[in-house]
């Protein structure tokens, strides 16, 4: 837990693949869908940069497709999906001002949740910079390991 200079609150900035895991949200996907719209109408009004926000939004989204988990409700839909996209047109007008690599990781992931691009936004969201270039390292490591290709 650290102390925002910019806010003065108390902000928990581990990845969001210690804090909310898609089975943990599997019992209220639900009603968290019905939420995403007042999330991001709360965010839209605080008019700060905040990771939080992207995060959550991402994770219930990336839930919602996974497992035995329920459709977002036809009553919900055109809601639900305009929030998202009024987060993601948020997203592209903050990220140049963004300078938290959290407040970027959050923002890159609902931007590619939002254009379609899934499994960029869940690796964005679930993994951190340490641990992608962790996974990177292991790749290259095993590769170089491997005999050539041979036809």
């Amino acid at each position: 837990m650290s102390l925002r200079a910019d806010t003065g609150s108390l902000s928990t900035r581990a990845p969001f693949s210690q804090n909310l895991r898609p089975e943990k949200l599997r019992t209220t996907i639900g009603t968290s869908s019905g939420e995403i719209p007042h999330l991001v109408r709360i965010y839209r009004q605080r008019g700060q940069i905040d990771y939080n926000t992207y995060g959550l939004v991402a994770t219930i989204e990336l839930a919602r497709a996974q497992g035995k988990n329920p459709e977002v409700p036809d009553w919900q839909r055109q809601s639900y999906f305009a929030a998202i996209q009024e987060l993601a047109l948020l997203g592209l007008s903050e990220i140049d001002r963004a300078k938290d690599p959290e407040d970027i990781r959050g923002i890159l992931s609902i931007l590619a949740i939002w254009k379609g691009a899934r499994t960029y936004g869940r690796f964005v969201i679930d993994y951190s910079e340490e641990e992608l270039l962790e996974l990177e390292d292991t790749f290259h490591s095993e590769r170089r390991n491997q005999p050539p290709f041979v036809t």
